[in-house]
């Protein structure tokens, strides 16, 4: 692999501050534990929400403000176990009319000149999936037309189980539920590419959509997550599910993968 000259290193490090790539006014402070727990999460605000003007993080670590700010998967971040160490609440004005990728950039810049954010990217090689069709055709279905489903936030306060004991989402929604040992991958009018970004986060790898399905479908896909416990039925794991009842596989191969390295990043950011 060809290493980056220094300089260039940490020019493509730091986003340009503009107008247009800068919060008019952002405060960061360390997030409050409750009983030597911190407290809740959130990530509300932003272009394409009903809040477009102001972003709130609550309870980020500064990996995950990382990922949010450059748009990537877990998978695809170089960094030290410590940035997991200390977490923030975040409060920014968003000016009017911005879109993602100007938010994306507010974000980035917030990082550098408040965290001391440098990073850059590199290829790595890390396994990769290909989401393809068996050989007896899919089994997933067209998705049926149909008003958009209101989500109920009462369901959350008793999950229903079917008689395996996998949770069942409410009906019409697109919705990863999980138990602990027991998962279930509901998609209301999914596209293969919203599919596999799920499966990804899954399996902690890239996928890509080979399947040649170009609609839009709803399926229900029920696995026991994570890594199989010898008691547990291999039948169950996730890369057995998907051909057994949506009539898709993955097929593993290797590649080279852009992921982002940091090379410096402050725990305390300067102060607002």
């Amino acid at each position: 692999m060809r290493l980056l000259p220094a300089a260039l290193i940490l020019l493509t490090s730091v986003p340009a501050v503009n107008a247009q790539s800068s919060f008019e006014v952002a405060s960061i402070r360390p997030s409050i534990q409750v009983n030597g727990r911190y407290g809740n999460y959130r990530n509300s605000g932003g272009p394409g929400t009903k809040d477009p003007g102001r972003m709130i993080l609550e309870n980020f670590d500064i990996r995950s403000l990382i990922l949010k700010a450059y748009d990537l998967p877990f998978y695809r971040f170089v960094g030290p176990e410590s940035l997991f160490d200390v977490r923030f609440d975040i409060t920014a004005t968003i000016p009017a009319g911005a879109t993602k990728e100007q938010f994306l950039a507010m974000q980035q810049n917030l990082l550098a000149t408040r965290f001391g954010l440098q990073v850059h990217r590199e290829n790595k090689e890390m396994p990769i999936y290909e989401l393809i069709v068996v050989k007896g055709g899919s089994r997933i279905k067209e998705a049926v037309p149909r008003e958009e489903a209101a989500f109920d936030p009462a369901w959350l306060n008793g999950t229903k189980k079917d008689g395996e004991g996998f949770p069942v989402p409410p009906p019409g929604v697109t919705m990863y539920v999980s138990t602990g040992d027991r998962a279930t991958l509901q998609g209301a009018g999914e596209t293969m590419e919203q599919l596999t970004s799920t499966l990804a986060g899954q399996l902690s790898a890239p996928v890509k959509d080979a399947t040649g399905l170009t609609g839009k479908y709803d399926f229900t896909l029920r696995f026991i997550p994570g890594s199989l416990r010898p008691d547990q039925d291999p039948g169950l794991n996730l890369e057995s599910a998907l051909p057994q009842q949506l009539g898709l596989t993955l097929r593993k191969t290797r590649g080279q993968v852009d992921v982002l390295v940091v090379d410096h990043v402050e725990k305390t950011p300067v102060e607002n």
